[in-house]
């Protein structure tokens, strides 16, 4: 039997007519698709940019502000030991202990300066 090739869409088996899928839906879905596609490439981007950006900072000073630091004289005797440090944002205390004197000692990280000095006897 010879087949003939139609240029109608195949009816469903029930008789009815098959759905007609108007242009203007057609175009929608194509371009939410197409939104969504270049949606998730630019989220993947972002990501994966601060991915790299933030390993590739070694620390959070700037080259600039590392070359300033200069060691901080406290005044201590030779036989001092510190015996705790504790740092809250840019100040540093120090438990200071040597023989006969404790003293705490505040210091600004930042302006490399002490602010204050507490003998504990």
């Amino acid at each position: 039997m010879a087949e003939t090739i139609s240029s109608r869409p195949p009816q469903p088996a029930s008789g009815a007519p098959a759905p007609v899928v108007s242009p203007f839906l057609k175009w929608s879905v194509i371009i939410m698709g197409v939104l969504l596609v270049v949606g998730m490439i630019v989220l993947f981007s972002t990501i994966l940019y601060r991915a790299v950006k933030l390993s590739g900072a070694k620390s959070g000073v700037s080259p600039a502000a590392q070359a300033q630091v200069s060691p901080l004289a406290l005044g201590l005797p030779a036989d001092a030991r510190v015996e705790k440090m504790a740092l809250s944002g840019n100040r540093l205390a120090l438990y200071v202990s040597s023989p006969g004197v404790r003293e705490l000692i505040v210091v600004d990280v930042r302006k490399g300066a002490v602010i204050r000095r507490l003998r504990l006897d």
